[in-house]
């Protein structure tokens, strides 16, 4: 492969802050104390300097994975647009993912706006937010998604910026405006759960009905919707599924293969 990234080379981190003496004690290294003195406090701040820096190491390494192996290679979608139920042509599509595979496979398709960031630009992995009170003292929200969108400037279209849905907000017609979400390969976990209570938030406005739903794979549904009431509780969810707004229906059968087994050498 080209592109290396110091030959994909790691710090282990852990193994850095901690050791095993002679005594087969674990103790923490010296340098993450003031003055690299055990006797003394630990030096936090050399600490969280030190994830940050094995952080970015592993965006790094994760970046040329996704450019120099996954945006290589050459699949063939095998799919029928009719087995949607919504016109790809119509959607606004809204990308978690790094990597434009799927408009790879649907070329018509708008515009896509990537909340995490993308392959050829800067990408976020990080955590929704600091909710512990003691380490929120320590100011490290660099391992916060909104501070990396924030520094690295990634697209922040979601849904009260999205152009179209704006409009519905501001429409004088008479009469309520649908919104159609369809949800498909995300896990709904609390990582991203800003954007969920976004999305619930919607029937909320009084000229507004939107409907979500949820692809799942196999046996995940009772997975997904555990996830939703961790982060929406029973109330919220309980009241978008008795008026019908939230469903869940298994995956359209999609198959994606890779053209030749040549192609997966030519990148690895």
């Amino acid at each position: 492969c080209t592109g290396k990234p110091d030959e994909l080379a790691i710090t282990t981190f852990a193994r850095d802050l901690i050791f095993e003496d002679k005594n087969s004690q674990m103790r923490i290294a010296n340098k993450y104390y003031r003055n690299n003195k055990e006797n003394l406090d630990i030096d936090s701040n050399s600490i969280i300097e030190n994830l940050e820096k094995n952080l970015n190491e592993f965006i790094n390494i994760f970046k040329w994975y996704l450019k120099e192996i996954i945006e290589k290679l050459e699949l063939t979608n095998v799919a029928n647009k009719e087995i949607f139920e919504f016109n790809l042509e119509d959607l606004s599509l809204i990308s978690f993912n790094y990597t434009s595979t799927f408009s790879r496979f649907y070329n018509s398709l708008p515009k896509v706006e990537y909340v995490h960031g993308e392959v050829n630009k800067d990408l976020v992995l990080g955590i929704p937010d600091i909710k512990n009170e003691f380490l929120k003292k320590f100011k490290n929200y660099s391992f916060t998604k909104y501070h990396q969108k924030l520094l690295k400037n990634t697209d922040y279209l979601f849904l009260d910026e999205n152009p179209r849905i704006k409009e519905m907000f501001n429409s004088k017609a008479v009469g309520k405006c649908n919104i159609n979400i369809y949800i498909w390969g995300h896990s709904l976990a609390d990582s991203d759960e800003s954007y969920i209570h976004e999305i619930f938030s919607l029937n909320r406005q009084s000229n507004i009905e939107c409907y979500v739903t949820v692809y799942f794979h196999k046996n995940d549904a009772p997975k997904l919707l555990n996830n939703l009431l961790d982060i929406l509780g029973k109330d919220i969810v309980e009241k978008w599924m008795k008026n019908g707004w939230l469903r869940f229906k298994p995956n359209p059968e999609i198959q994606f293969q890779v053209n030749s087994q040549q192609e997966l050498d030519e990148v690895s």
